[in-house]
């Protein structure tokens, strides 16, 4: 394919990634013509034979094969649709199963592309996220560590793979329990991203929403009471700029909008206002169950885990005990070895036992 043909090649099949990727937010039910488009566009691009036998989504055949085991376009276009591919895939799939896709992914274009690909460096970050994402246990805080190290060194410390390494190791510290930890390293981040993009850029206002979640995990395992109202009252005045300015950015129902006020009930409850956190968890539950239309996606779970609290909290036991119960079967069923999952089968036995 010559200069001028790849060019154009690579323009309409990133246009159409970029077109199929907003499409990808519907729910699953009415999309699979679109997952079928999305295989059998990708199939025109990559070895269809190597790509389903690295284990990946199968691909139909398509109408022109690609010559060679080899990747045609420029990277960029071929690696974007892929991971349309596998993301629309992986929904199907529990949060622990994901990672393993990914990580076929990663291999599949590890063997076809330079070491030092930029495209290879971000998609290796992707693969990161969803180990993270899975609670892949343990975290790899000492490769995360040393590739911040390295980040630094080649691209800066205010560089955006830089910032995406900083917000993982931060994710990683977390799920190991140093939370202090994690909640320092996100604190820099957001100071960074905000001097670069602004208080209210959607990167910024993610990683101030993954620093009230670790101020809220470190509250939740913090004995003494008045540290305890101190982290959850840190994480509210957080959680109240994010959810604003979520609010105005995408709408009050939107995924990202509606996890902020998932984290501003768990603050309200860490903080004594039940009455004040049972109604925000129910708009939640509303919410997400109205736009995604599913029931058992781990964010229902994770509002039905904190439902099932804030109930024991009012002594409402049989209501605590039947979101518990919700809680306990999508936890499981999503990660089995999490500390949600843990956190639901512990409140289900201590509410049964009475």
């Amino acid at each position: 394919m010559s200069g001028p043909q790849a060019s154009e090649a690579s323009g309409r099949v990133r246009g159409a990634t970029e077109a199929l990727g907003v499409l990808e937010a519907r729910p699953r039910a009415t999309r699979p013509p679109l997952e079928g488009f999305t295989q059998a566009l990708l199939a025109r691009h990559v070895d269809r034979a190597a790509w389903n036998a690295a284990g990946l989504p199968p691909l139909p055949r398509p109408t022109e094969e690609p010559a060679g085991d080899s990747v045609p376009l420029p990277t960029v276009a071929v690696v974007r649709l892929a991971q349309l591919v596998v993301s629309m895939h992986c929904t199907g799939l529990s949060l622990a199963d994901r990672p393993t896709v990914w990580a076929r992914l990663e291999s599949f274009f590890t063997r076809r592309l330079p070491e030092s690909d930029p495209v290879l460096i971000r998609l290796r970050a992707v693969v990161c996220h969803q180990r993270l994402e899975a609670g892949c246990q343990p975290p790899d805080v000492a490769g995360l560590r040393l590739l911040l190290d390295r980040q630094r060194r080649i691209h800066g410390a205010n560089s955006y793979l830089t910032g995406l390494t900083r917000a993982h190791l931060a994710t990683a510290y977390r799920q190991a329990g140093d939370y202090a930890r994690a909640a320092s390293l996100l604190e820099e981040e957001a100071r960074v991203r905000t001097d670069l993009f602004g208080p209210e850029h959607p990167v910024t206002l993610v990683t101030r929403s993954m620093l009230a979640r670790a101020l809220l995990t470190q509250a939740d395992v913090t004995e003494d009471v008045q540290a305890r109202r101190g982290l959850a009252r840190h994480a509210l005045a957080v959680i109240t700029d994010v959810r604003v300015a979520r609010d105005r950015l995408f709408g009050a129902t939107a995924a990202n909008a509606t996890k902020i006020r998932r984290y501003e009930a768990h603050a309200l409850l860490l903080l004594g206002d039940l009455d004040r956190a049972r109604a925000v968890l129910e708009h939640v539950l509303t919410f997400d169950a109205a736009r995604d239309g599913q029931k058992d996606l781990y964010a229902i779970g994770q509002t039905h885990l904190l439902l099932a609290r804030v109930h024991a909290a009012q002594g409402g036991r049989p209501q605590a005990l039947a979101h518990a119960e919700q809680a306990r079967r999508i936890l499981s069923a999503q990660i089995p070895g999490g500390e949600s999952a843990a956190r639901a089968r512990e409140i289900v036995a201590t509410l049964a036992a009475g």
